[in-house]
């Protein structure tokens, strides 16, 4: 024990010793699950302890001023968009009326504007566009962005007064003709809503080819996807005879490349090799003589749509090369240590010819150090930061 974390020795790396690393890597992994589930039930049970606040949404007296309360939301908002364009969103302002169900607010005032890195406050911005909202409660705004960034668009209605004296028709729009006047007139409360955009630079294109028997599935920063027999990525194409992907307008984020054995190939090559450019620089080589995967495997590549970092080919700890951080990427460590067998050529094969992925504390040397890392980042063990350190070709973004 040491600071109080628990230390995965390796001594001698035969099999006896690798199968008694894997047994301490799932300990410490149920350890912390245990530990986690039992934190998280604890905190449950404290908080089921306190008063909640009732979850009717009539209108709620505040002394004598009855308040209906608000619900604004992005009816349709872009993720990303190119810089100097005119981007438009539309919000959509209503009015709970309990019950799970809500009225849209008619010719209510909606501010649009953004705000800078992230959706922090707004407080003193004055919004460059705002609309009435129509008979369905929307409201269309739009906005233009000068510069390439993260940005958050925020949206914006100021509340209402209660109307006094209360005209017959009243502004509650759940019930609007009661007979009761403090019920079809309210106060309405102030709400806002924020998300984030990125803006990018115009059309960033992407192409990627594999040279040798195997095809390709890519998949972009929302989650379509493109392969032999699919497509669902607007404007990107496969051609088949020398697998390659072409994507004309490519989202800011990363990509996700898989790659798998073409078993109709009849070359008999034995390795592989896949290159990908982006916006026009020259080609950047994510595998070369790799072996072919299996059967019943897949290989996986991560590259950025951001120019600036074509140099960036996977996410630091991401052992096994899937985009993601887990247990899995521990064991691909723990495999490249002992050079365990399951695939060629050992033990590079285990980080998919990619050793900076394998380097979790970034101190240039793969151990059980590494490891030990790993499983602590992964179950959130307390003393880090555990964060795998980005190094060489291994430093794409973690999120």
């Amino acid at each position: 024990m040491i600071n109080g974390v628990q230390c995965i020795i390796i001594y001698r790396q035969d099999e006896e010793d690798y199968m008694r690393t894997l047994q301490r890597v799932f300990l410490l992994a149920f350890f912390y699950v245990g530990a986690f589930t039992l934190l998280v039930e604890g905190r449950y049970e404290a908080l089921a302890e306190k008063s909640s606040p009732s979850q009717s949404s009539e209108p709620v007296s505040r002394g004598s001023v009855e308040l209906g309360h608000t619900i604004l939301s992005f009816a349709s908002v872009p993720d990303t968009v190119v810089v100097g364009e005119t981007v438009t969103v539309i919000a959509n302002l209503s009015l709970s009326c309990g019950g799970g169900t809500a009225a849209p607010l008619v010719n209510r005032l909606i501010l649009f504007f953004p705000t800078e890195a992230d959706c922090g406050v707004d407080i003193g911005q004055i919004a460059p566009d705002s609309s009435w909202t129509d008979s369905l409660g929307n409201a269309e705004g739009r906005l233009v962005f000068s510069s390439v960034g993260l940005f958050g668009v925020r949206i914006k209605f100021r509340g209402e007064d209660k109307p006094d004296p209360c005209p017959a028709i009243g502004n509650n729009a759940c019930n609007p003709q009661d007979p009761n006047s403090n019920t079809r007139c309210v106060s309405l409360s102030s709400s806002n809503d924020c998300r984030i955009m990125a803006v990018r630079e115009e059309s960033i294109p992407i192409y990627i080819q594999a040279h040798s028997p195997v095809n390709l599935v890519v998949t972009d920063p929302e989650g379509d996807s493109i392969g032999v027999s699919f497509n669902t990525i607007s404007g990107a194409t496969y051609t088949v005879y020398n697998d390659s992907i072409f994507i004309a307008e490519a989202l800011l984020g990363n990509y996700g490349i898989k790659a798998v054995l073409d078993t109709s190939d009849l070359s008999g090559d034995t390795s592989y090799a896949i290159e990908a450019r982006i916006d026009g620089t020259a080609d950047q080589t994510l595998a070369s003589s790799a072996p072919l995967p299996e059967e019943d495997e897949a290989h996986y590549y991560v590259i950025t749509s951001d120019p600036s970092m074509p140099q960036c080919l996977s996410k630091p700890g991401d052992a096994n090369g899937n985009g993601t951080l887990n247990l899995v990427d521990i064991i691909s460590i723990v495999n490249y240590i002992f050079n365990h067998s399951g695939c060629k050529p050992g033990p590079d094969c285990w980080l998919w010819g990619l050793n900076c992925r394998g380097d979790w504390n970034g101190n240039g040397s793969i151990t059980s150090a590494d490891v030990v890392g790993g499983v602590n980042y992964i179950f959130g063990k307390p003393g880090g930061p555990w964060n795998p350190v980005a190094t060489q070709a291994c430093c794409l973004p973690l999120f």
